[in-house]
Parts: C-alpha cells; sequence; structure tokens
C-alpha cells in the first residue's frame, strides 16, 4: 500500500489509472473539505481507478447525525454499487465500486487474506449494511458540508 497526503484533486488530475483501490480519509470533524465530497471528485477518482476498482470512504459526522454520510448518493453517479459500514457512532466507511461489492464476497476472500486480515475482513462483512437513501447530489457549484456540520454541532449543542 502507498500512502499520499498531497491535496487530493490536483493529485488525482496528474496520477496515472492505476489503482485498484483509493481509500479517502480526510473526512475529519468539525469540516470536511467539500471539494472531496461532490460528483466531479468522485469521477475523477473513478477515473483512476483499474476496472472493478473500490473506493473507501471514512465519513468522520457527529454521534446521531448521518448528513454528512447523506454524500453517499453523490457517490453513486461514479459508483454504482455502494455498501456502508458504520463502525462506529462517529465513523462510517463507505465502499463504491462500479463492479458488484457485497457481504458474502468479502466473507468468501477473508481466508484468502495475509493475517490478521481475515479476522478484520470477517467482522466487516458482518457490518456492511446498503447506502442510505435520501441525500442530494453535491456537485463543486452546490455542496452544503460546511451548513450541514454547522446544523450538525447546533442540533449537538443544543441536547
Amino acid at each position: 500500500m502507498e500512502v499520499f497526503t498531497e491535496d487530493a484533486r490536483p493529485w488525482l488530475r496528474q496520477a496515472e489509472p492505476v489503482y485498484d483501490t483509493i481509500m479517502v480519509d480526510a473526512y475529519h470533524q468539525p469540516y470536511i473539505p467539500f471539494y472531496l465530497a461532490t460528483r466531479e471528485f468522485f469521477e475523477l477518482v473513478r477515473k483512476r481507478l483499474r476496472p472493478g476498482g473500490t473506493i473507501l470512504i471514512n465519513v468522520g459526522h457527529p454521534e446521531g447525525n448521518d448528513d454528512l454520510e447523506r454524500t453517499d448518493q453523490t457517490v453513486a453517479e461514479s459508483f454504482p454499487s455502494i455498501l456502508r459500514d458504520p463502525v462506529e457512532d462517529t465513523s462510517t466507511m463507505l465502499v463504491g465500486s462500479e463492479a458488484p461489492v457485497s457481504s458474502r464476497n468479502l466473507g468468501r476472500y477473508a481466508p484468502d487474506l495475509p493475517s490478521p486480515l481475515p479476522v478484520i475482513a470477517r467482522g466487516t462483512a458482518s457490518r456492511l449494511e446498503p447506502p442510505l437513501t435520501g441525500g442530494d447530489v453535491w456537485t463543486d457549484d452546490k455542496a452544503p458540508v460546511e451548513w450541514l456540520v454547522d446544523l450538525s454541532l447546533l442540533g449537538f449543542a443544543n441536547e
């Protein structure tokens, strides 16, 4: 695995389309970069993946608020197969691919992974769920990320 810490969009624009998986772990509270949550960004990611490749997105969010996770509607514009892994109360992993993804496949291939990954893969497979529904498609022209975060923080503060 190679880790790149550059700004994702400029880096991806120059990258070769050779990746099996691109992991996005820039969604940290209290704010996430809006330009990493838009249709244009996810289309760029898709173009840099090998056929059947996957995107993994760590979506941090305030406990009890899934508004930021509703970016799955935007992800679906480029990746028709999406699952979610509600890892903890404040973080959800989204998995997207052009190819079908399923908990069954992950469980089936788990034994072939190097240790300790089979245990992790089986645990993940047991948590995978369909994506949430009802979100809007965010674009570079309209991605209300800061607004949604502000509302969720206000809601949390009012509790």
